[in-house]
Parts: C-alpha cells; sequence; structure tokens
C-alpha cells in the first residue's frame, strides 16, 4: 500500500540535503511491490529557493523556462541517498501559495512569448548582418563584439551579412551563413534584421 495518494501535499528531499514541497500526481505499484510516485512542484515551500531569472531585456534576454517546473517527475518514497519523500502537513494558506505560484510561472511564460515575438523577423530566408571581430587576419571571436579575443593586440571588427539557414529554435539560436558558404551558429540576439550599412 502506498503511503502516500493523489492529491497529497508531500516534503520531497534530494541527495543535497533541500526540500520543496510537491504534490502527488499519480500513484504506481512496481512489479516488485514498490510505489512509484509522480509529483509536480507546487512552489508552497523551499528549504532553497530556485533561481527564476528573469531579465527579458537585458542584452542578451534570458527568462527561466517554467517548463522545469511544471513537468512531473517520479521518485519513490526510499531512494538511494535515503529517504525522498515525507509527510508534510497542511496549513491554510497552501491554495493561495499555489496561486502565487502559478501566477509567478504564467509571467515567465508571457515573457518568453513575447521573446519570441521579438525574434520573428528572423525566419529561415531572412537577409541579417552581424558584427566579428578579426584579431591577427584570424576570426577569434565571431557573432557578438564581446569576450576575450585571444589576447592579440592587432583587431578589427567588421560587419558581416548572411542568410538564416533554420528556424529559431526554443532557446533562440538558429544557424546562419555568410556568402562564403560558412555556417554559424549564434543566438538571434547577434544579429540585426534585414541590411546594415
Amino acid at each position: 500500500m502506498p503511503t502516500f495518494n493523489i492529491g497529497d501535499c508531500v516534503w520531497k528531499l534530494n541527495l543535497y540535503g533541500n526540500r520543496f514541497t510537491v504534490d502527488i500526481m499519480s500513484v504506481e505499484q512496481d512489479k516488485d511491490g514498490t510505489t512509484t510516485y509522480h509529483y509536480v512542484p507546487n512552489g508552497i515551500a523551499w528549504s532553497k529557493e530556485p533561481q527564476m531569472t528573469f531579465r527579458p531585456n537585458a542584452y542578451i534576454p534570458f527568462v527561466t523556462d517554467p517548463c522545469v517546473f511544471k513537468g512531473w517527475s517520479e521518485t519513490k518514497e526510499k531512494m538511494w541517498h535515503g529517504t525522498s519523500l515525507a509527510y508534510r502537513a497542511p496549513e491554510p494558506d497552501d491554495d493561495e501559495k499555489r496561486a502565487l505560484w502559478q501566477a509567478k510561472l504564467k509571467k515567465h511564460e508571457d515573457a518568453i512569448a513575447e521573446l519570441h515575438q521579438r525574434c520573428a523577423p528572423f525566419k529561415k530566408g531572412s537577409a541579417v548582418s552581424w558584427q566579428a571581430v578579426y584579431c591577427c587576419n584570424d576570426i577569434r571571436f565571431n557573432l557578438l563584439n564581446m569576450g576575450n579575443t585571444g589576447g592579440c593586440n592587432s583587431q578589427s571588427t567588421k560587419i558581416l551579412k548572411g542568410v538564416v539557414e533554420s528556424e529559431v529554435t526554443n532557446d533562440f539560436q538558429c544557424t546562419v551563413k555568410s556568402p562564403d558558404g560558412i555556417v554559424h551558429k549564434t543566438t538571434v540576439w547577434a544579429l540585426y534584421w534585414g541590411g546594415m550599412a
């Protein structure tokens, strides 16, 4: 018989000693009699607050993808590192805290959707430009004019043009091909839509 039931809010413990509250979504009995629990974090309590980064307007935008907190995971009551699930007494404000957590995840989902709208012009076949840094007649750091160019004293910046070769992925990456046939993988935030002077 399982210790916990569907709908229970329990503590999930990991091997690092951190714990957070989860809701039991389903319960399965393995062939050997061991119970497997499917759970999802509910945001009510955390011993170590997760890093929910939210910088949609930064030079290189970033927003935590909430799918890592919304998708279910599975565990057993006892794991190789010890207890995996532990009893938690319900508290009166649990539903209110769940609602705040869902609102936080929704905020991140909306921000990601807005970022996808911002990069919509970078479709397959779009003309783009980007900035490259050349050092000692060798390209050392391409697509973003930042970072270490290898300590070279002689460097120059050049604007390159090309065409987007692939659709933009969920992490805002795509490949672009320059007229010389070289294919580069980059973030869309390094690109300029259309031609640059």
